[in-house]
């Protein structure tokens, strides 16, 4: 069952920052026969999920208010880096990491998905050399206040979890990722949590309806 195409696009000048294993060229969203294709997802009623960097979001913005009829998800939650140059400037790169996801959530089909919250390499939390993985509770406090943030700005309606894995396992248990989501999300409303854990994922892609 196709629903929609996901691409990496994930690139980089850092040598310190990998390039997707897919290997785009820079600017690749901006491609008129890539925006063409990203278009005619929505023509067959499929979506396209856009994995890419922070500093990136900014092209898929240009991209998703072209192609208004085909729903967009930003995979990663934006890769709010701590890689590379980024590693030790945190402050500038949460500025821009929010200042382009707030334009994206003016966008009306585009949509956030949150996780990625095991991934070591992009997100330096130094969990990979730690003899046993964190508890829910470290990774809360880690994620919570960035997490809270990206659903506010998009609403639940517009964001979606995911596990990520088996990208994930390099640092978090399956059941970890799980845990911490139902954590940080103990306070919303019954609504608030469907939509994040299913409604949101069902109505994108059109799944189990």
């Amino acid at each position: 069952m196709l629903k929609g195409i996901r691409h990496a696009t994930a690139w980089s000048s850092d040598p310190k920052i990998p390039v997707s294993h897919s290997k785009p060229a820079e600017g690749l969203m901006g491609e008129k026969a890539f925006i063409d294709g990203v278009r005619y997802l929505g023509n067959r009623n499929l979506s396209f999920d856009a994995w890419m960097y922070f500093d990136q979001l900014h092209e898929l913005h240009n991209l998703a208010k072209k192609v208004p009829n085909t729903p967009i998800v930003i995979n990663h939650m934006g890769a709010p880096l701590k890689l590379g140059r980024w590693q030790k400037k945190q402050t500038e790169m949460h500025g821009i990491w929010k200042s382009e996801l707030r334009k994206l959530a003016e966008v009306e089909n585009v949509y956030l998905k949150i996780g990625g919250i095991g991934m070591e390499n992009y997100f330096g939390t130094n969990w990979v050399s730690r003899a046993f993985p964190p508890s829910s509770d470290e990774v809360v406090t880690v994620w919570n206040e960035r997490i809270l943030w990206c659903i506010e700005t998009f609403g639940t309606e517009r964001c979606m979890f995911e596990s990520n894995y088996p990208v994930d396992r390099q640092t978090l248990p399956y059941s970890v990722i799980w845990n911490t989501f139902q954590k940080i999300t103990q306070p919303f409303t019954a609504s608030e949590k469907n939509d994040l854990f299913w409604v949101t994922a069902q109505s994108v892609y059109g799944v189990g309806s």
